[in-house]
């Protein structure tokens, strides 16, 4: 027809569009369209055999890379806890410990702890002459066990060491004495051969009329303190 425009035949390499085909392009269209699908949750871990943490061998024994633990199982890691021998040992913070040395002769051990026993006998004699001649009669024997003990064991090695080594021990039992005695005197216990009786009542008479002066000095203090 004059005027109009002629739609031209299709050709045969063209598309269908129409029936199942275009169903089936709009269906690859949408899927396109969703983007990627969403990732997929991780399952949950495989179970780990405790018995066999590093799996086992073709005969199924347990494999242990890093060797076994004292209970037989495998170890996980290769760093193991330190065993008690090789851990070390050191002091409390704040108070460092004494170092003793390796074993000395047991003579040096029973010298010194019978100058220790020597001062304990001394000080328990004030208060109770029976015991203290009770530890005379058996310090010798005595120190010369634990005298070898400390040269044999390393436990009693530590313990003589420290009674001879530490020396606010021996101060402490050497200006402990005196007290004991001037007590003992003050009561009349004092062994005359010691000090004698009438010397022991001139120290207690003496002892009494300083301590009544000081008294009377800090008094008077006191009361001029509150008086201000």
């Amino acid at each position: 027809m004059p005027g109009s425009r002629e739609v031209p035949p299709a050709s045969p390499d063209a598309v269908d569009l129409t029936g199942s085909t275009a169903r089936e392009l709009d269906a690859e269209f949408a899927r396109a369209m969703e983007g990627p699908s969403a990732p997929r949750e991780p399952g949950a871990p495989p179970e780990v055999d405790p018995d066999a943490p590093h799996g086992r061998d073709d005969d199924g024994q347990p494999l242990a890379p890093y060797g076994l633990r004292n209970d037989g199982r495998p170890r996980l890691t290769a760093a193991g806890r330190p065993s008690r021998d090789s851990r070390s040992r050191t002091a409390p913070s704040g108070s460092p410990a004494v170092q003793h040395g390796p074993a000395r002769p047991a003579s040096w051990y029973e010298e010194k702890l019978t100058e220790f026993g020597t001062q304990m006998w001394l000080l328990i004699g004030f208060w109770s002459p029976a015991d203290a001649g009770a530890l005379d009669q058996n310090l010798q024997p005595m120190a010369a066990a634990w005298a070898k003990g400390a040269e044999a064991d390393p436990t009693i090695r530590r313990a003589v060491s420290w009674l001879a080594e530490e020396t606010w021990i021996t101060a402490l039992v050497a200006t402990t004495i005196p007290f004991a005695a001037q007590i003992s005197a003050n009561h009349g216990r004092l062994p005359e051969r010691i000090m004698a009786r009438a010397d022991q009542e001139a120290q207690r008479a003496y002892l009494t009329e300083v301590t009544e002066q000081k008294r009377q000095l800090v008094f008077s203090q006191m009361a001029g303190a509150e008086a201000a």
